[in-house]
């Protein structure tokens, strides 16, 4: 297995062991709700790729890009959920 960790600056790895410790400290995390219900990371996940997918047509709708690009965006989305 490649060790990628070898070209990531020395520095960037010392702020990294300062900065993910804060981020995910349990007094640091907030309960995450939708429409008034306790949700899991990966349902939040999920929420935003839907998202993503309903800004993506109304864009299209709208005009601001061609649809091919939607339609490549899609295949490529349904092919990383396998």
């Amino acid at each position: 297995m490649p060790n990628f960790l070898k070209d990531i600056e020395p520095d960037f790895k010392i702020q990294l062991l300062e900065l993910v410790p804060l981020l995910l400290s349990p007094e640091n995390l907030v309960v995450k709700e939708i429409h008034g219900r306790d949700i899991t990371g990966k349902e939040l996940v999920e929420y935003f790729k839907v998202l993503k997918l309903i800004l993506l047509a109304l864009i299209i709708l709208f005009g601001y890009v061609q649809p091919i690009h939607f339609e490549v965006y899609r295949k490529n989305w349904n092919k990383n959920r396998r």
